[in-house]
This record gives C-alpha cells, sequence and structure tokens, in this order.
C-alpha cells in the first residue's frame, strides 16, 4: 500500500514519488514530446525503485518532490529526512541524510515547498519554523554535488506549527 505520495507537473511532463508500506520508494518520470509537424504528442514513462535502509513505517512519513522533480525528500517526524537524487531515474542515490529537528527537542508537525518548489518550510511541535535549500558549493560531496542548508529561523510561536498556506500570487509563505 502506498503510505506517502507526490507529484509534480511540466509543460513537457513530470515526476510521481510514492511511498510503499514496506519501505521502497518509487519514482515515475513523465516526458511529453510533440511532434512539430503531426502536432502528435508522445508520452513516456521511466519508471525506478529503491529501498530506504532504516525504514520505519510506524511513524507518519511525508514525501515531497522538488520542483524540476530532480531531487525526492522522505522526511519522518522525528525530524530525519533522506535526499534521493532523481536526475536521472533509473540511477537513482542516496544524496544525503538531514536531520531537520537538530535541536532533537521536537518533532516535525508541519512540511511544505514554497512557491518553485525550491524551498522547503519546516515547522515543529515547538512553534518553530525554519526554512531550507540546496546549495552547490565547490567540492560538495555528494552524488549531486548539493547539499541542503538551513537559510532561517523563523521566532517560534507559542504552539505547534500546523499547516503552511503558499501565496499563490508571490513566492511569500
Amino acid at each position: 500500500a502506498i503510505i506517502a505520495l507526490d507529484h509534480v507537473d511540466a509543460s513537457r511532463g513530470g515526476a510521481v514519488a510514492a511511498l510503499t508500506e514496506d519501505g521502497v520508494l518509487h519514482i515515475a518520470a513523465i516526458e511529453k514530446q510533440k511532434n512539430l509537424l503531426t502536432r502528435k504528442t508522445t508520452t513516456s514513462m521511466t519508471e525506478n525503485s529503491m529501498a530506504l535502509d532504516r525504514f520505519d513505517p510506524s511513524q507518519p512519513v511525508r514525501v515531497l518532490l522538488s520542483g524540476l522533480g530532480d531531487n525526492v525528500l522522505v522526511a519522518w517526524r522525528d525530524g530525519r529526512m533522506l535526499r534521493v537524487d532523481s536526475r536521472v531515474p533509473a540511477r537513482l542515490a542516496l544524496a544525503e541524510e538531514v536531520d531537520l529537528t537538530p535541536a532533537g527537542d521536537a518533532t516535525i508537525t508541519a512540511l511544505e515547498w514554497l512557491n518553485g518548489r525550491n524551498t522547503l518550510l519546516v515547522g515543529d511541535s515547538k512553534g518553530r519554523t525554519s526554512s531550507w535549500f540546496r546549495i552547490k558549493p565547490d567540492g560538495a560531496a555528494t552524488v549531486d554535488g548539493s547539499y541542503l542548508v538551513k537559510t532561517h529561523d523563523l521566532p517560534a510561536g507559542t504552539s505547534a506549527v500546523r499547516s503552511f498556506a503558499a501565496s499563490t500570487r508571490s513566492r511569500l509563505a
């Protein structure tokens, strides 16, 4: 059974990521090509999967695809998150493991992309909100040459963060 799912749509295709209860991450990349002479659109799909180590099905999990579908994030309530490089669906690779709650005193209660799906917002049970995005420093030792880093800590609220709603007009939360 599928326990977490996300998708992205683009003019030239899209991607779907699903995590099943047996700890397997499934990714399908969809590509559309339009023949300029016949105007016929052809759709193709590339699928692959990978088993996630130390998968714990007892904790709620969230799966998020980046805006281009080139990264899949799998996050657990305890703050553990895996970033999977999915640029080439036939060669999925674990890019890094990140602790989204490094203080260790809270659980993730909200997790969502800002518009563009490049900046990740993390809300926790202590009312804190942080933002994260990928950087590409010289000499990065990951398979895709980038790291997910925390960029901002917003002032804590008085209760747990329950959800985020991104503006439909701008890149503001």
